[in-house]
């Protein structure tokens, strides 16, 4: 009758996620300071060598590389490098080139406007760009960190309704079926359809809020199946309330066939 359930598992998953997630948005929100504190190249600086994301490559020979060639982008690598990447690299295994850590996390624009080999300056289209993007990966771990907080919420209902059928089987467990009376039986047959049906409300509760989307300003979304199987991949179930609920289902539903045995025998 035991049922293994991995929903503290998950529980743990979605806290570390939530811990992990706290600690990017911070170190985006001191990156995009230290960004904003910088202050753009002039126009005169920029002429002939402008960086704005999107613009066309200079003609050769107008960027000349020691012409107060800042070290503002220099530092704005060293910012990404000090603040994001070391959260960015946290699921990586073994090293990343710094570019690609920021292609990861701002885009492949910002990533090539800043990259060493990259000639260009830090005008101020180029640090709006920048901003830009980092608001865009606020909002989608914004949206990320709601949809942890929904999943904890989830769990942590499913872990209630688990643990009273549990805790109640345990219990009616102790008491065999042949020294219960006829009017035992039937309430013991009616409050383990009373579980089955709570559980069962469950699953289909929990399928609706799989196929849920969690937005944040409408500037980001997040499928909420795509997140559990991101979270629960290296669990022994990428669906663990499903998995529990399914097999508490079958425990119930085998205890109401050996009850109906009895009272069958009975009447």
């Amino acid at each position: 009758m035991a049922v293994t359930t991995h929903v503290h598992d998950a529980l743990d998953r979605v806290d570390a996620e939530q811990e992990h997630v706290a600690g990017e948005l911070s170190a985006l929100d001191r990156f995009e300071a230290g960004v904003r504190e910088l202050d753009p190249v002039s126009p005169a600086e920029s002429t002939g060598a402008s960086h704005a994301v999107g613009d066309a490559a200079p003609v050769a020979g107008a960027f000349r590389p020691n012409a107060a060639r800042p070290d503002r982008l220099d530092r704005v690598r060293d910012l990404f490098a000090e603040t994001v990447r070391p959260y960015s690299l946290a699921d990586v295994e073994g090293s990343e080139p710094l570019v690609e850590t920021i292609r990861t996390e701002l885009g492949e624009e910002i990533a090539t406007a800043i990259a060493p080999a990259t000639p260009g300056r830090f005008t101020a289209d180029l640090q709006r760009a920048i901003l830009s993007s980092v608001d865009q990966r606020t909002a989608e771990l914004r949206a990320m960190d709601r949809a942890l907080a929904r999943e904890a919420e989830s769990l942590a209902t499913a872990l209630e309704t688990f643990e009273a059928t549990i805790d109640w089987l345990v219990d009616a467990d102790e008491t065999p079926l042949s020294e219960l009376g006829f009017e035992s039986l039937r309430e013991r047959h009616e409050t383990l359809a009373d579980h089955r049906t709570r559980v069962e409300e469950l699953m289909r509760e929990r399928q609706d809020s799989l196929h849920r989307t969690t937005t944040y300003d409408a500037a980001a979304g997040l499928v909420h199946r795509s997140l559990a199987g991101y979270l629960y991949g290296e669990l022994p179930t990428t669906h663990p309330v499903l998995s529990t609920a399914v097999r508490l289902d079958s425990v119930c539903e085998e205890c109401q066939r050996a009850v109906r045995d009895h009272l069958t025998r009975r009447a």
